[in-house]
């Protein structure tokens, strides 16, 4: 267990070392892509709070050891410690709604800073964010002060978004990585030119030669070889004239 001071103390949730490595290679995946999307959402982390009558809905990333809040409605925070988050518990399960309906009755988060002391915060849900290969970078959670109940439909609602705020990523993601693709593609596509060039350039010079060389020859022994040797000679010059070309 980890303690914040004499009074709190925060149980850390078991989580698998093998499956937290790669789910923390899959989020930076996410953490990467340089998307518009921050305002649509806002709106859903909007739209949770309403569905679910709270005052406070966060669309978090969960990373190694901080949570950070990629929207956020009814707070200003902008991270917070990963071993005081909720949300570390919820992404144990990436298909798992967590609901506490009373955080102070939980042996989870009874003695968690923020229940027994600070925000007060009573009631908690949060659904996983959990890409298509499994992993769990975060969450959609809602939030409230006094404990509560949520219904099917409002879960449903929840979970809804939270598959919307994973597809908008997924699509970003995307986007991204095809602009990495395509930089990469015209770096290579500049490299090849200027290989091209030196190439070029160094074929040139014996192909010039070559081709002085068989006027050279041609030219001071026509009395001299016969006919065939003339012909191969043009035929020397001509190949070595459509190499350059």
């Amino acid at each position: 267990m980890i303690s914040n001071s004499s009074h709190h103390i925060v149980l850390p949730p078991p989580i698998p070392e093998e499956t937290e490595q790669a789910r923390l290679k899959t989020l930076k995946q996410y953490q990467n892509i340089n998307t518009d999307l921050e305002v649509p959402f806002e709106d859903i982390a909007e739209l949770a709070a309403e569905a679910c009558d709270v005052p406070l809905a966060l669309i978090t990333f969960i990373g190694e050891k901080t949570q950070w809040f990629i929207a956020k409605y009814g707070s200003d925070q902008q991270e917070a410690p990963r071993q005081e988050a909720f949300c570390n518990h919820a992404i144990v399960s990436p298909y798992k709604t967590l609901v506490v309906n009373d955080l102070s009755l939980d042996e989870r988060f009874s003695s968690h800073p923020q229940v027994a002391g600070g925000a007060k915060y009573r009631f908690y849900a949060g659904v996983p964010i959990t890409n298509p290969e499994g992993y769990a970078i975060g969450t959609l959670c809602v939030k409230d002060f006094k404990p509560r109940e949520l219904s099917k439909v409002q879960i449903n609602m929840l979970k809804i978004f939270a598959n919307q705020i994973i597809t908008q990523l997924e699509l970003s993601r995307k986007v991204f990585q095809l602009e990495k693709t395509h930089e990469q593609l015209e770096s290579a596509n500049k490299e090849l030119s200027r290989f091209a060039y030196v190439v070029a350039h160094d074929i040139r010079s014996p192909l010039k030669n070559i081709d002085q060389l068989t006027v050279l020859l041609e030219e001071e022994n026509r009395n001299k070889i016969s006919e065939e040797s003339i012909k191969m000679l043009g035929f020397i010059r001509k190949r070595s004239q459509d190499l350059n070309n």
